[in-house]
């Protein structure tokens, strides 16, 4: 039995619409997945930076322990220079035991002077407000042995 003409058109309407709803289902399902995959993309770029952010407050942290820690260590290896240079030693002498330089043993010896000069005024003065000036920030040659990349730049000779 033959299709007439117009069964046939209609089948083949039939056909083109059913195509067509196959293609946008597909392209529908193609979007979904891209969305999901660019929503995925985001939240991880976010996760991303809160790690940045939270590991650069642990190493502010880190640094801010380093350096208070180091500060102490500094006056408490400053004030052996002085009670080593207390017994007559010459600061040539002492340097050479030390295995420092004369200036770095002179800048010990300014340092912890210093130290002790604005301890002595925080005592006789208590009800003055405490200066925003820390040691480390008085005198910017190194503390000791030879300057590397991670010292602040100073002049150890000049003291």
């Amino acid at each position: 039995m033959a299709e007439s003409r117009g069964a046939r058109q209609l089948s083949a309407r039939q056909k083109a619409t059913r195509t067509a709803a196959e293609r946008a289902e597909r392209f529908e399902k193609r979007a979904a997945e891209r969305r999901r995959i660019a929503g995925e993309i985001i939240l991880g770029l976010d996760q991303v930076e809160t790690f940045n952010e939270e590991t650069e407050e642990l190493l502010d942290k880190l640094e801010a322990d380093r350096a208070a820690k180091r500060a102490v260590k500094l006056a408490a290896i400053d004030a052996l220079v002085v009670d080593l240079l207390a017994t007559g030693v010459d600061v040539a002498e002492a340097a050479e035991r030390l295995g420092l330089t004369e200036a770095e043993v002179k800048a010990a010896k300014r340092r912890h002077t210093t130290a002790a000069k604005a301890a002595a005024a925080a005592k006789a003065a208590p009800a003055k407000a405490p200066s925003a000036t820390i040691p480390e920030q008085q005198d910017s040659a190194p503390a000791y042995g030879p300057v590397s990349a991670t010292q602040p730049p100073g002049d150890p000779a000049a003291v």
